[in-house]
């Protein structure tokens, strides 16, 4: 039996659906109550703030070199010929190609390729248009990480600014989200 209606006010804790079912006779009049458990789909409507901050200066990888590519041999777990040495600067690829006798038959031995390309880290500024870009994607995340949690997205207020040092979302996501527990209660605790 519901105890409250699409667009009631609730707060946490509100019983909103009870066990108690009134069998009635032919008459209409209540002639005992049973009690059995209550099921039901309960979805709450409730507002999430959002406020997130992009900064406009960021640093940038910059190629500063040309690239560098070395081979190694793989035994297992052993490899053989591989330059190993620290290279903090350099942006890394790998790519190894294992050895095979027949389609499905591959030996535990494989030819590796490493390419090293230096880079400088420079500091860059996003544009308006950038900002707001990166702004969008990183909303688009957070609404795809509660669509993931089963939260529906109604609807969306948000403002988008952006200042000399960084790019602002702020504003309020209306959602429906699948809510309630089982509980038991006394006799009488409904309507108190």
């Amino acid at each position: 039996t519901p105890l409250v209606k699409t667009g009631d006010i609730c707060k946490q804790g509100d019983i909103l659906v009870s066990g108690e079912v009134p069998i009635l006779n032919d008459s209409q009049e209540v002639v005992r109550v049973e009690y059995v458990p209550a099921d039901a789909d309960i979805y709450v409507r409730h507002q999430i703030a959002y406020y997130q901050e992009v900064p406009l200066s960021y640093e940038k990888k910059v190629q500063s070199g040309t690239s560098k590519t070395s081979w190694y041999f793989r035994v297992g777990d052993f490899v053989f010929g591989a330059d190993t040495g620290k290279k903090s600067r350099y942006i890394t690829s790998t790519e190894e190609i294992p050895w095979k006798l027949t389609e499905n038959f591959v030996l535990p031995f494989s030819l590796g390729k490493i390419t090293r390309t230096p880079y400088q880290i420079e500091k860059a500024v996003y544009t308006k248009e950038q900002a707001e870009e990166k702004a969008a994607r990183q909303l688009k995340l957070y609404e795809k990480n509660l669509l993931d949690q089963y939260i529906t997205i109604v609807d969306t207020s948000l403002s988008i600014t952006v200042d000399k040092t960084r790019c602002i979302t702020k504003g309020t996501l209306t959602v429906d989200e699948k809510c309630g527990e089982r509980r038991s209660v006394q006799k009488g605790e409904e309507t108190s």
